[in-house]
């Protein structure tokens, strides 16, 4: 008897099947990263473009902020330069209102032709009194020394000021109606304080999105001043370079997404998709090591009932054979004494009156002879050919 296939499912799954099962996760959570690295790099293309935009407004403000402060200069500049006389307290009582105005001025001076302080006004201790001259360097020396009466105000280098704080000087040409001792100066210097004066230019509404860190005359400082490191993205951050008039000087800004703003931007997408999809695959996987199984199992099923269908069959010839054996002669296929004796049975039980009934006895002789000359072979097969001759020789 043939053993029957084990149908079970960890037998029906076998390597071949996993490894299909193994092969198909793989590709599946291949394709559901590779749309997941697609979606979040068009969502940082996205955030990179909201940052660019943010960095150009932030320039386009400081330039903006610049020509107004020297809008402003160069009025102030104007009126020293129509009044007929010298008036320092016209000129102090102008300066006061305009750092007033704007709180981020620390000083405003007018400056003779070689650089020394005539008048001077600060909102605290200077570090600088009347009639010293003014501390800058060589290329801003050179810058105003090439300066005639059209030239605009220039923007010329870092000056550190009382607070410690990092100041940028501005220097406004002042074209006096006489060249003499009376002249009012010829310069109107004025230093700005840098975190105060850029943060009072840039629009609050973009600050809420990002964070400032300016580096300029090996001061540092952060707008808004209260933003903390951990709220920087540092995946999203630009540099803004701004050279100065001296062409020495130059102002780095550090412009990075906040934090929060980029969490807040983010759509989520890319995580999501790969999430579905890592759960995809696995459904998706079990369900073909499941098909594969159940396909292998039904395979098993069905050689098993090709199995018993078969014993069945021959469980039935077997008991044919042996019922047949019962009633007949195993050499000659007739019946036996058993045999005879329920076919005489059977035959009385349909005899009716008016006919006969016979039985035939024969016996053969010299049989013993053809079995001793000719062999048991030949005299087995007499006896199986015997009967149908017989049979045939009675028959009407």
């Amino acid at each position: 008897m043939a053993p029957r296939p084990h149908t079970g499912f960890w037998s029906a799954a076998n390597w071949f099947s996993w490894s299909v099962a193994v092969l198909l996760l793989a590709a599946l959570l291949g394709l559901a990263a590779g749309l997941h690295g697609t979606l979040e790099r068009a969502e940082n293309r996205a955030l990179d473009r909201h940052l660019d935009a943010i960095v150009a407004q932030v320039e386009a403000d400081l330039y903006r902020a610049a020509a107004e402060q020297a809008a402003v200069l160069e009025r102030m500049a104007l009126r020293l330069s129509q009044r007929s006389a010298p008036d320092r307290a016209a000129w102090s009582a102008d300066a006061q209102r305009l750092m007033a105005d704007f709180p981020y001025y620390y000083m405003l001076a007018v400056v003779d032709a070689d650089l020394r302080v005539r008048w001077l006004e600060s909102r605290s201790a200077a570090r600088l009194d009347e009639g010293q001259q003014l501390p800058i360097g060589t290329g801003a020396r050179r810058q105003l020394a090439a300066a005639d009466s059209e030239t605009a105000t220039m923007v010329l280098e870092p000056l550190l000021v009382g607070t410690g704080q990092a100041g940028l000087l501005f220097m406004t040409p002042i074209d006096p109606r006489t060249d003499g001792p009376e002249a009012a100066g010829r310069w109107l210097a004025s230093v700005l304080v840098v975190p105060e004066a850029v943060a009072a230019a840039l629009d609050a509404y973009y600050l809420d999105d990002v964070i400032l860190e300016g580096r300029f005359a090996g001061t540092r400082f952060v707008v808004p001043p209260d933003a903390l490191e951990a709220q920087r993205s540092r995946s999203f951050a630009r540099n803004l370079a701004v050279q100065l008039d001296d062409g020495q000087s130059t102002f780095v800004f550090d412009i990075a997404l906040r934090t929060a703003t980029r969490e807040a931007l983010a759509t989520g997408l890319p995580q999501t998709v790969l999430g579905l999809g890592a759960v995809l695959a696995v459904l998706v996987s079990v369900a073909a090591l499941l098909a594969m199984a159940a396909a292998r199992q039904a395979q098993g099923l069905a050689q098993a009932n090709r199995t018993l269908n078969a014993e069945i069959h021959d469980r039935e010839l077997a008991e044919q054979e042996l019922e047949f054996l019962l009633t007949h002669d195993s050499l000659t296929g007739l019946p036996n004494r058993q045999g005879m004796l329920e076919s005489l049975t059977q035959a009385l039980q349909r005899f009716t009156p008016g006919r006969a009934l016979a039985v035939l006895y024969l016996d053969l002789d010299r049989f013993k002879d053809i079995n001793e000359t000719l062999g048991h072979h030949l005299g087995d097969e007499l006896l199986r050919q015997l009967p149908g001759r017989i049979g045939d020789a009675l028959d009407p």
